[in-house]
């Protein structure tokens, strides 16, 4: 048993717009870069490359016990990476489970990302589905987790990954470089045996509609949120504003009252709300394309008590 240990240098040159995996779910139009780092940057691996981990069992494995592998991603010169929504940086393919998998980081976000958060994809690569548990996550200098996917289990298809569009803030990842680099460590165990079939692919429309939450290429509704008199001031003075982008369609079906505000012409003029903060509408807006709010919350930290003052306003 090892852990794997793989370099991703950053790009010294500008990336091909072609596009490997562009039939991937996580992957919309509009079409990003894909800067592969095996393509670009071929990597030889050597002995030092694999940090060797001996595990002993004392006593008899219960029967179905199953032990965890783990794969280290280095991103070095993380901060040079490009900052721009849905750029990616991928890493070459390493093994685990006897599945190929590749990482995927956006240090600037997907373009459904909430400003200032990370993207990252975990892809099965193998021809083959896998049923597993797994989790990403970073540590700093120090050794203390710092962010973290959580525990997911679930059925990982050929071709297909695993999103977390909000991994963790930006500021938070660059306090935890070492010597410049990113340290990705992705861990995962079997659940039940590989050999599964599935006669139907997954439907992906629903995180296809969630995917276009925010989505600035195709909307045709623009609301400004915000701007409302602060309160307690004697002048005019109003707080800043938030544009917030939507489809019509999907409010026709999901947010019928929103729908009717913005009228029946094609006019893009900005619909203004006033009497709620633009934190609170983005999340009831996240709602509105399928998101789950507490996961939302969760991907960026916020407590169960911020949640609950919020509640009212949510409702």
């Amino acid at each position: 048993s090892y852990i794997q240990d793989l370099a991703v240098d950053p790009p010294k040159r500008t990336p091909s717009t072609s596009h490997p995996l562009v039939n991937q779910p996580h992957l919309t139009p509009p079409i990003p870069v894909m800067m592969s780092a095996q393509q670009y940057f071929p990597i030889e691996k050597t002995d030092d490359q694999m940090s060797r981990v001996t595990k002993v069992d004392v006593g008899t494995p219960p029967s179905g016990f199953r032990r965890c592998e783990s794969a280290l991603v280095y991103f070095h010169g993380f901060a040079d990476l490009p900052s721009t929504r849905n750029e990616e940086i991928e890493s070459p393919e390493f093994t685990c489970l006897g599945q190929q998998w590749s990482l995927i980081v956006c240090p600037g976000g997907n373009y459904s990302s909430a400003d200032g958060m990370v993207a990252v994809y975990l892809d099965n690569n193998s021809e083959e589905d896998i049923r597993l548990r797994y989790s990403l996550s970073v540590r700093d200098p120090d050794g203390r987790k710092v962010a973290s996917s959580g525990e997911g289990s679930e059925i990982i298809e050929s071709g297909s990954g695993i999103s977390y569009l909000n991994f963790a803030k930006r500021s938070t990842l660059m306090a935890a470089l070492v010597k410049g680099t990113l340290t990705i460590e992705v861990r995962m165990r079997l659940t039940e045996p590989t050999n599964i079939v599935s006669q139907f692919p997954k439907n992906p429309n629903c995180n296809n509609i969630l995917k276009m939450f925010m989505d600035e290429e195709s909307p045709d509704v623009v609301f400004e949120v915000g701007g409302k008199q602060a309160k307690g001031t004697h002048k005019k003075a109003k707080t800043s504003s938030v544009i917030f982008y939507a489809h019509r369609l999907v409010l026709q079906k999901c947010a019928p009252e929103l729908a009717e505000m913005c009228g029946l012409g094609e006019d893009m003029a900005a619909v203004p709300i006033t009497d709620v903060t633009p934190d609170i509408f983005r999340k009831v807006l996240y709602h509105v394309y399928g998101g789950n709010v507490s996961d939302e919350a969760d991907e960026e930290l916020e407590s169960n008590e911020e949640l609950k003052a919020n509640a009212k306003d949510l409702i």
